[in-house]
Order: C-alpha cells, then sequence, then structure tokens
C-alpha cells in the first residue's frame, strides 16, 4: 500500500468520524417561521415528529400546513398534529435515492398495463400476454438504466447516513 493510498484512508476515517461524533444543535425556531425555514412538502426523508406527551412519530412524508402538521405514513394512513402539540421535527437524508430504484423498475410492467388499458380490458388479468407483453418488451429497456445507476443511488443513500439531520426544536 502506498503512502497515497494510507492518506486517502486516513483522511476518510477522519472525516466519517467527525460526522458521526459531530453533535447536532437542534435550531430552535418559532411555528410561524417554520414555512421559510422548510418545503410545504417533505417526501422520501426520514422524519420524526416529537410531541408534547414525549412521543416520537416516523414518516417518509410530511405536508405542513398553517396550524399542523400531516404525517403520511404510507398505504393510506395518515395522522395530523396540531402545531400546539409539535415539540421537535428531525428530517433526515436517509433513504433519500432508494424510491427512484424501484420507481426506474416498475416502468416496464406499468407500460405493459397501460397496453392492456389501451385496448379496453378491465383488467391486467383479462387482458391478452400478448398485448401485456408488448408494452413490457418496448420498455424493457428502461431496466438497464435501473441496473446501471442502481448502485449509485445506494452508494448515495449510505452517504446521506452519515449526514447529520436537520433539527428543529418548536418554540412559543
Amino acid at each position: 500500500m502506498t503512502s497515497f493510498h494510507k492518506w486517502i484512508g486516513a483522511t476518510l476515517a477522519t472525516l466519517i468520524t467527525a460526522i458521526c461524533v459531530s453533535p447536532v444543535q437542534a435550531e430552535k425556531i418559532r411555528w410561524e417561521d417554520l414555512p421559510q425555514r422548510l418545503d410545504p412538502q417533505i417526501e422520501h426523508r426520514g422524519i420524526a415528529v416529537f410531541t408534547a406527551d414525549g412521543q416520537k412519530h416516523s414518516a417518509r412524508r410530511m405536508q405542513i400546513e398553517a396550524d399542523s402538521i400531516t404525517l403520511d405514513y404510507g398505504k393510506g394512513k395518515t395522522e395530523i398534529f396540531p402545531s400546539a402539540e409539535i415539540k421537535r421535527i428531525e428530517i433526515r437524508q436517509t433513504g433519500r435515492f432508494f424510491h427512484k430504484i424501484r420507481e426506474s423498475a416498475l416502468v416496464p410492467i406499468e407500460a405493459g398495463q397501460f397496453g392492456c388499458a389501451l385496448v379496453n380490458f378491465d383488467s391486467v388479468a383479462e387482458c391478452h400476454p400478448l398485448v401485456f407483453g408488448l408494452g413490457l418488451t418496448l420498455t424493457s429497456p428502461v431496466w438497464a438504466y435501473t441496473t446501471a445507476s442502481a448502485p449509485f443511488f445506494l452508494a448515495a443513500d449510505g452517504i446521506a447516513f452519515f449526514v447529520p439531520p436537520q433539527t428543529f426544536d418548536i418554540v412559543p
């Protein structure tokens, strides 16, 4: 191993240690100022909302309203928290890019379903396999993009794991 490789290894180890060990200071903010600091809708992040009763509520989507926050837990389950109950919000970058892999992998399958819808079949089960197969075949090169980009998206999510969360303490 050359001295350059040792230097790179030592530098990376120092940076990762500094990021992981550094304390995260929560930004104190009034509820009225929150819309200026955050987008009204945050998706594909690790979101944790702490309420006045000490409970932690985690979700992947958050909608900020004038007097409340709506957390979307997925599969149609949502929960609304009034602004008076919210004491702290943490937003992590973890899992920020993983959804891109899933979405691009589903494109050919959705194209097959779209082909069935064009031929006026009520469901994919009633659709002729050739119609579904044609849509799937025409868009299957998208899977090459998925295969080529997945390692980069996963690496970006791995790096995002070490990024400290944005933390907001809600003050009156």
